[in-house]
């Protein structure tokens, strides 16, 4: 007769865990919130201006021919 209760109590915690394992991780509800549609994506952003040439700076050679001054004349770029 000693063995009864101790079943019974045993019995109680087990429904009584498996009840807080179902609340905890959602079981015991049915329908969800309904999630929101996905906003689209941003547009991509403009692409950058193209590069404006830099300024022409002081030849560091010192020519010795006018024509060696033509054929580099017309710069690198």
């Amino acid at each position: 007769m000693n063995e009864e209760p101790d079943s019974d109590v045993r019995r109680r915690l087990v429904m009584l865990a498996a009840s807080f394992a179902l609340a905890s991780c959602g079981g015991g509800g049915g329908g969800g919130a309904p999630t929101p549609p996905a906003s689209p994506p941003p547009p991509p952003p403009p692409p950058p201006p193209p590069a404006a040439r830099g300024a022409k700076r002081g030849v560091a050679y010192d020519f010795a021919t006018l024509a060696a001054l033509q054929a580099v004349a017309s710069g690198v770029g």
